[in-house]
């Protein structure tokens, strides 16, 4: 049975659907993950009924993520904890989980002072050459222990054959929890720390042509990453240490209120006693992929134009507006060509073609979302004719007249193709806007300005995000192949943050400061510690409630 689950999940002829908790039917077959008992994903031959949103519902779909990519140590305040001779906190007794490229653990900098490695375990969804961890059936587990020996061979590979090609994981787990390099030019927050980490699998072919991603993009499922965070939290429980989860993955894709099923299950989690969990805002600021509308009450039609370059073979937009309100599209094409507005219906989809143009537009309506409650419409062009576009947008049904649309996010499609007036407010990538999450935005430690794209709060259902800001501009750190590089984003700042967790979780529960700490809890230290600059209101869209200051958490603390 676990061999014909393993090859059913990695073949691109079974569609993946994630479904609630109990809402399964038996009839859906016997390879079944559960996540955490919140969700179950199920597998199901493709050619049992045509894939659509309608016929599946907008969330059962997995959504697809992609990635969100040292002075920055010594202003965040946390060398200072790391040297302080009370307290040096540097992540002992902690487990660092992270879901990401993978990890290169023949780097020095994730060995401990005794040689061996700090490397628990890797679940590489990639590899199936060996055992999957019990109950997720594909992928290969390697532990600790047949880490350290590999690491005794000539050849490394040959016993644990997990590489992380792209570098994006080992620079992530490098910033959070790298040791200490010889010349001490680099070290990481938590060098003391366990790390486990999760190397997602790429993306099923169906569902990049379903959404239309460009073929040079990295993109990963929505269902591989809640596996993989049902696995470090078993994984942790298991060896009775607290976490930090650290997430640099994100999706334009979902309604920015923490409805999807991915923040769903991070909300259930961030709860768990011991547990911080750290997620990366998203560099979409500047952009333009957001648009915002404005109904007032006796207006009849908006016109939202959007460019599309040259070459674009195809891309989805979704439309989310809050229940009760009902909207209904009508569209312009760039040569004149016309689509009439298309009426809201209860599930309808329509697929709208041009007499003299390639171009199809498929277009889904969920007058009621079957999870968050609100109102979606899902278009998805394919061979869209370049040039500009207009969608004519129509109220039926007056509220608060505000909509929200979202193009995919920076890699997923053209850089051209844009919002000709994009907003470029709650621009946060998902899961960055659910409940019980860290979400981190993204400054320069250098200069102290705020990063160009980094992107802003708040939710579309007003609640703040992002909470704080760390360094995330031209960071040093480890690459592939043993190498130094820098990077910039929001997954950067993100792994200061979840290294700054680490050496928080050391002291709250290894020396029993606050064993109930969690993710809320976590949230709440890390404001009180936060710099914030007089000229400035806080919380705010960009800054969130200032900027990391770990030791400053110490400090405060005393005060109280």
């Amino acid at each position: 049975m676990a061999e014909l689950c393993r090859e059913v999940i990695l073949s691109n002829d079974y569609y993946d659907f994630i479904v609630q908790y109990g809402y399964g039917m038996d009839q859906m077959g016997d390879c079944i993950l559960n996540i955490m008992d919140r969700f179950e994903i199920y597998y199901w031959p493709r050619d049992w009924r045509e894939f659509s949103i309608n016929n599946y519902t907008y969330y059962a779909i997995p959504k697809l993520f992609g990635l969100l990519d040292t002075s920055s140590m010594d202003v965040s305040g946390i060398t200072a904890l790391q040297n302080q001779p009370i307290l040096n906190l540097t992540g002992k007794n902690v487990l660092m989980g992270f879901v990401d490229t993978g990890i290169d653990y023949q780097n020095p900098l994730f060995l401990g002072k005794d040689g061996k490695t700090r490397v628990t375990a890797i679940w590489d969804q990639t590899d199936q050459s060996g055992t999957a961890p019990e109950g997720f059936y594909y992928g290969t587990e390697y532990r600790e222990e047949a880490i350290d020996a590999a690491l005794q061979t000539e050849n490394p590979e040959h016993t644990v054959p997990s590489r992380d090609e792209n570098g994006h994981g080992t620079f992530m787990a490098g910033i959070a929890a790298g040791g200490m390099t010889e010349d001490g030019s680099f070290t990481g927050a938590a060098p003391d720390a366990k790390i486990a980490m999760v190397k997602l699998k790429p993306a099923k072919q169906y569902l990049r042509d379903f959404f239309f991603i460009r073929e040079d993009a990295l993109a990963f499922q929505e269902n591989d990453i809640m596996a993989g965070l049902a696995y470090l939290r078993r994984l942790a429980r298991e060896l009775r240490l607290p976490l930090v989860v650290c997430l640099g993955v994100g999706s334009n894709q979902g309604d920015r209120t923490g409805a999807m099923p991915l923040s769903r299950v991070m909300e259930y989690m961030g709860t768990d006693t011991g547990t911080i969990l750290v997620a990366a805002a998203g560099n979409e600021t500047g952009l333009a992929h957001h648009y915002m509308g404005m109904f007032g009450r006796e207006k009849e039609m908006e016109s939202v134009e959007l460019r599309v370059a040259e070459g674009e073979r195809g891309f989805s937009l979704e439309f989310w507006a809050q229940a009760p309100e009902v909207y209904s599209i009508a569209l312009l094409s760039p040569t004149g060509g016309s689509i009439p507005q298309i009426p809201a219906r209860l599930g309808r989809s329509e697929v709208a073609s041009f007499i003299f143009e390639r171009t199809v537009v498929y277009i889904d309506y969920q007058i009621v979302d079957p999870i968050s409650g609100n109102f979606l419409i899902v278009m998805r062009f394919q061979d869209p004719t370049p040039g500009v576009w207009t969608i004519q947008v129509y109220n039926s049904l007056f509220i608060s007249g505000r909509y929200d649309m979202w193009l995919p996010m920076e890699g997923f499609l053209s850089p051209d193709t844009v919002f000709l007036r994009p907003d470029p407010y709650t621009t946060l990538c998902n899961p960055a806007a659910a409940r019980q999450v860290i979400t981190v935005s993204t400054y320069n430690h250098v200069d102290g300005s705020l990063y160009q794209h980094s992107s802003r709060g708040y939710t579309r259902d007003d609640r703040i995000k992002p909470d704080i800001t760390a360094p995330g501009v031209n960071v040093y750190g480890p690459g592939r192949d043993g190498r130094f590089v820098r990077k910039t984003g929001s997954s950067v700042a993100a792994a200061h943050v979840a290294g700054s967790a680490a050496q928080l979780l050391e002291w709250a529960v290894g020396m029993g400061k606050r064993p109930s700490i969690n993710t809320n809890d976590a949230l709440t230290f890390f404001i009180r510690g936060a710099d914030r600059r007089p000229e400035l209101e806080y919380p705010n869209r960009e800054w969130g409630f200032g900027t990391l200051n770990a030791y400053q958490i110490f400090e405060r603390l005393s005060d109280v």
